[in-house]
């Protein structure tokens, strides 16, 4: 289990303020705080493999507000080796939480809240089963597995940017010039992939040396799609034996 440096923690603060601000300045609601950024990064340096081989460039897809980081996930049996997970209530795909309301039982407003599709493309990256129509135990099973075989070979999920639901350029720009530089001396080999052709896009105008994309599942609309998609779990599956 890996921990956030005292510096990392300083350069989030830093490019967190420089997020809002721009944000401010385009007249962009956010109820985040940057205490929500680091709950992620939590998550992330909880689960960061070692080496890490493959960089899966992954933007939080919801906000999570200040007052729901109070709430506690029932994860306590989710360990990595001796270590137990984080519990904070995040919506990232490192949180079990996130989608699974039976275990934030304190949080009332997630009630709605379904799966990522993620998952999907989690479980085709690993090779491992998964189905959001299982059961709870059986569906929270499959995604501990998840995890844990991302870990083993390598594959560490990233946040382009310190802000869920927000992935402009400018805070993508704002997050490589930020934390985004760590990954030179925390994965200096690994491969760089972007969840989303957008992404992907967005990333190279941002002078991300990112290598490729995955699609989005509902993105996966012909023949040719479904190729590139097998192709890039491949290439990735190879890049980490």
């Amino acid at each position: 289990m890996a921990l956030i440096s005292q510096e990392m923690i300083s350069t989030i603060g830093r490019t967190y303020i420089k997020g809002q601000e721009w944000m401010n300045e385009n007249g962009i609601d956010h109820c985040e705080s940057v205490d929500v950024a680091l709950a992620a990064e939590t998550y992330r340096y909880f689960w960061k493999p070692k080496p890490v081989k493959t960089v899966l460039l992954l933007p939080r897809d919801s906000q999570t507000c200040s007052p729901d980081l109070g709430h506690k996930v029932k994860s306590a049996w989710l360990k990595l080796g001796e270590h137990t997970s984080p519990n904070a209530f995040v919506r990232t795909p490192y949180c079990l939480g996130y989608g699974e309301p039976e275990i934030v039982p304190t949080l009332d407003n997630i009630i709605a809240e379904k799966n990522s599709p993620i998952w999907h493309t989690l479980a085709e990256l690993v090779q491992r089963n998964y189905s959001p129509s299982l059961d709870l135990v059986p569906r929270l099973e499959h995604k501990a597995r998840i995890l844990h075989e991302l870990h083993r070979l390598g594959i560490w999920i990233t946040h382009p940017s310190l802000f869920g639901d927000h992935a402009e350029r400018p805070l993508i720009q704002q997050w490589w010039n930020g934390p985004g530089q760590f990954l030179q001396t925390e994965a200096p080999d690994a491969l760089l992939i972007a969840f989303g052709r957008g992404l992907y896009d967005d990333l190279i105008a941002c002078n991300v040396p990112v290598a490729d994309y995955l699609y989005h599942p509902q993105g996966l609309q012909s023949d040719e799609h479904h190729a590139h998609q097998r192709r890039i779990v491949e290439r990735v599956l190879k890049f980490n034996h």
